[in-house]
């Protein structure tokens, strides 16, 4: 039988948040094609090139031939939800037990959970200006106003700043620490003014994000505001300290109340983390990977610093020595905005970096370069920009 085609664009009508939403510029900026000769260098996605630890994919393997693909608990493996807050209560000297803890697929999930489950149209976010992008997406997907706090010129919080956006309305605010895109580690002393003057605001929450945590260098320490306000939401996940970002697992840290609700939110979206991520996660927060997850930490130092000698070999470029995440955040005012340098380095010699745009209207000078790749592709990639950036001035 025919059937007449008809352009159903005439009749489509998506929700209006998720249309006026865009497409990450990150995803968008790598996809960029090069037609030259050069083969492509990426310094852009932040992801680890190490492999998933012995022990981890082990466990994978093993529960995929035991034939566990069935559903977990919503909240997660029970052991599991044991070995992370066991873990975060020797870390921070608070005591969190399972009944604290979701398990979540990856820490993204963890951040959309977290917003569904405190937000209500109308209500106030407040985010750093330099942002992980869903930051602002996801708050403004459930009608929420997402208002920017400044940073110092060396990225740490803004804290007058911050306490002035402050409203009746506010509901959260976000902490990335250490920061994706700029690799700062947030101070302590920022993190105490915070929590002591918002201490007459008893329904505002802060949701950290602390999925680098395990990211330091220098001597620099990590300080997690949930150690000083019980109105914290913790996220993070293995992503970034262990390798496994495909295997999508993270969780929230949170009062008990509160997980009561984040669970309704998992539930009704993908239920539970993947099973068998589950158990590969699990050596690794029982300490068994320890000594790779070092040997990975020690790999990446020696990247942090290969990044940062080349990069300052570079005339005209401008940046803070990074320490924590696996980012530089770079200055590149001299040769134009971050999107149009951005798109230059592609373009000309096939290197790719994010342009600052991407987290803000505060990094349009900016570029981001992530030193999780490998030492080759750094030295290369550098190279490669130091030709051009000679060429332009």
């Amino acid at each position: 039988m025919n059937t007449q085609l008809i352009n159903l664009t005439n009749y489509y009508v998506p929700n209006k948040r998720i249309a006026q939403t865009e497409l990450s510029l990150i995803r968008s900026i790598i996809e960029t094609q090069h037609t030259g000769e050069y083969s492509r260098v990426s310094l852009g996605l932040g992801e680890l090139q190490f492999p998933m630890p012995k022990k981890a994919r082990a466990a994978n393997q093993k529960a995929i031939n035991e034939g566990k693909t069935n559903y977990t608990p919503n909240a997660g493996l029970v052991e599991l939800r044991d070995a992370i807050a066991d873990r975060f209560s020797q870390q921070f000297d608070i005591q969190t037990t399972r009944d604290n803890v979701i398990i979540t697929s990856g820490s993204t999930g963890g951040l959309y959970i977290a917003f569904e489950t405190m937000l209500n149209p109308g209500d106030e976010v407040l985010i750093p200006a330099l942002q992980y992008p869903l930051y602002k997406t996801l708050p403004e997907k459930w009608g929420a106003h997402v208002i920017e706090y400044a940073l110092m010129e060396d990225f740490d919080i803004d804290v007058d700043d911050l306490l002035s956006k402050i409203t009746a309305r506010t509901k959260l605010i976000v902490i990335n620490s250490p920061s994706n895109p700029t690799g700062q580690v947030v101070s302590l002393s920022a993190l105490m003014k915070i929590v002591k003057r918002t201490i007459d605001h008893p329904s505002l929450f802060f949701l950290s994000d602390e999925i680098y945590a395990t990211c330091l260098f220098e001597g620099a320490t990590h300080h997690s505001i949930s150690s000083l306000s019980e109105r914290t939401i913790v996220v993070n996940g293995l992503s970034k300290q262990a390798s496994q970002a495909g295997k999508r697992i993270g969780w929230i840290i949170g009062p008990d109340f509160f997980i009561t609700d984040a669970l309704k939110s998992q539930q009704a979206t993908y239920v539970c983390a993947p099973i068998d991520s589950q158990y590969a996660a699990l050596p690794v927060l029982k300490r068994e990977c320890d000594k790779e997850l070092a040997l990975y930490h020690k790999h990446l130092d020696k990247r942090r610093k290969l990044m940062g000698s080349l990069l300052q070999e570079i005339s005209g470029l401008h940046f803070h020595v990074s320490h924590g995440a696996f980012y530089y955040f770079v200055d590149v005012s001299a040769f134009g905005d971050g999107m149009t340098v951005a798109k230059k380095l592609i373009e000309t010699v096939n290197v790719v970096t994010i342009p600052g745009i991407a987290f803000g209207r505060a990094g349009k000078n900016f570029i981001r370069l992530s030193y999780a790749a490998s030492e080759e592709e750094i030295r290369e990639g550098l190279q490669r920009m130091k030709g051009v950036f000679a060429s332009w001035r």
